[in-house]
């Protein structure tokens, strides 16, 4: 696939980067040869595989947070990649995100003690103080998320350009 991908740093929000596409003409040329279910399943594809690149790259960072074992095996277990799309828009996106409930509870709507809802000390620190509950002392930003994002982003869209290629191959050639 010629096309060449590319990172082009536009925040929308703390923690989002977008990616964008050079070549996008051809990608969406060769896309549309095939049905739109089929082009959703060749996009989620291709994004998971890319998103799960940087979700193991933020693993192998949380190694680096000076914490208890536990609390970093926890950290580490609770990372999730989400791929959603949205139909008015036409539009299919990944999240890397912390999950705040227990996958394991039937409500999803019940917040529980087994999610990791303390990662943003971690991810951004927190300043000394107190308040009617008690006192709790400074936390140091670690960044564990963001330096996994820097560091895995070019082998990410690199994945997800042999991605889109691998599995419009396996549609044209079952």
């Amino acid at each position: 696939m010629g096309d060449r991908f590319y990172n082009q740093q536009k925040r929308r929000s703390k923690g989002t980067v977008t990616f964008g596409v050079d070549g996008l003409e051809n990608l969406e040329r060769n896309l549309q040869t095939f049905e739109i279910r089929v082009r959703k399943n060749i996009s989620r594809r291709a994004l998971r595989a890319a998103a799960n690149v940087i979700k193991n790259a933020i693993h192998q960072e949380v190694q680096q947070v000076p914490i208890q074992p536990d609390a970093r095996l926890f950290l580490k277990r609770n990372i999730a990649v989400t791929v959603s799309s949205k139909v008015k828009k036409s539009t299919i996106y990944a999240k890397v995100r912390f999950r705040t409930i227990d996958p394991k509870e039937r409500d999803a709507r019940k917040e529980t003690t087994r999610a990791a809802w303390y990662y943003h000390f971690f991810e951004f620190g927190r300043r000394p103080g107190s308040d009617a509950y008690g006192s709790w002392g400074m936390i140091p930003a670690y960044g564990f998320m963001r330096r996994g994002f820097r560091r895995a982003q070019n082998r990410a869209i690199a994945v997800l350009g042999e991605r889109f290629e691998i599995e419009m191959n396996k549609q044209r050639f079952p």
